[in-house]
């Protein structure tokens, strides 16, 4: 497992509200972020309720055809990828 840290200082009003931030290296990301707990981040075409791709992507085994083929014609449109295969990929490493 890699991990990362990184040290910034995060500037707020007295309301809470972020102001600003300066990063204490520059080595470090453009920027960081995380949906809600509970929400997942779903490119537009990708639905809540009827996942495109059905099959399951099990450990050990290559990322499903019927995946790829989606993920292909979907990143014509925009270069965000599919929730279903981020999420499986954060699955899979966190084991």
């Amino acid at each position: 497992m890699t991990k990362a840290r990184y040290l910034y200082d995060l500037e707020l009003d007295f309301s809470g509200k972020i102001i600003g931030g300066e990063w204490y290296q520059n080595a470090h990301p453009d920027f960081l972020w995380t949906p809600a707990k509970g929400v997942r981040a779903l490119p537009p075409w990708e639905s809540r309720n009827a996942p495109l791709v059905p099959e399951a992507w099990q450990e050990g085994q290559s990322v499903p055809d019927m995946w790829r083929q989606i993920a292909t014609i979907t990143s014509e449109y925009s270069k965000v990828p599919l929730a279903v295969i981020t999420e499986r990929l954060i699955q899979l490493a966190n084991r």
